[in-house]
């Protein structure tokens, strides 16, 4: 399956000052009554003054006054912003739908591919960590894993038992203030776009 997301390039490279407007304008008047978006967020509304503000500051800066050109760019970077947020606003309300996104008035990225579930995480160590109440937490690399995610609880392990959890975008990490001579239960699951886990074997070990 292909997921579509919103471009987010407003950069001067790609749009002239003028150009700018008519995009954001273009964008105003898709989304106005369109099915698909009704309740952006931020609102029409809002887009619609930051849009004014920055024609106007626009057309007083043709003189290239220091001042002008200031307050047009100060206005300029205010209207990015609403169109940022816009496009976070599509990109989530489309679900990744192509047509969605362009009734919007937004251009698109480059497609990607959605990433079913990820495997099981392997090769869980537990091992002394830095300082007294620390361990160290490492597993194996999986190269399109988002995130590393760690959990531990107090053994002995039970269907009640509450697990606490720590992310890293590195494969390993240390556990710190943890009770001297306790012993925990910790496992880890690859991070991905999928939002389930697979976590790894538990592994059972006493601190220092």
């Amino acid at each position: 399956m292909t997921a579509y997301s919103v471009s987010r390039n407003f950069s001067s490279n790609k749009l002239t000052n003028a150009g700018l407007s008519v995009f954001a304008g273009s964008v105003k008047e898709k989304m106005t009554a369109n099915p698909n978006f009704v309740t952006p967020v931020p609102t029409l509304e809002e887009l619609t003054a930051a849009l004014d503000a920055y024609d106007t500051a626009l057309d007083q800066a043709r003189d290239r006054g220091t001042l002008a050109t200031s307050v047009k760019n100060d206005k300029k970077d205010a209207l990015i912003v609403v169109l940022k947020a816009l496009a976070d606003y599509v990109d989530e309300t489309s679900g990744g739908d192509r047509t969605i996104i362009l009734s919007s008035g937004f251009e698109l990225t480059k497609p990607r591919s959605t990433i079913g579930p990820l495997p099981r995480a392997t090769g869980l160590v537990v091992e002394a960590g830095d300082g007294r109440g620390s361990l160290k937490l490492s597993c194996d690399v999986l190269h399109n894993a988002r995130a590393y995610l760690f959990q531990y609880t107090d053994a002995p392990l039970t269907a009640e038992s509450i697990w606490r959890e720590t992310t890293n975008t590195r494969h390993i990490i240390q556990i710190d203030n943890l009770t001297p001579g306790k012993e925990y239960v910790f496992r880890a699951a690859y991070a991905g776009s999928n939002p389930s886990r697979k976590w790894s074997d538990p592994v059972n070990s006493y601190v220092l």
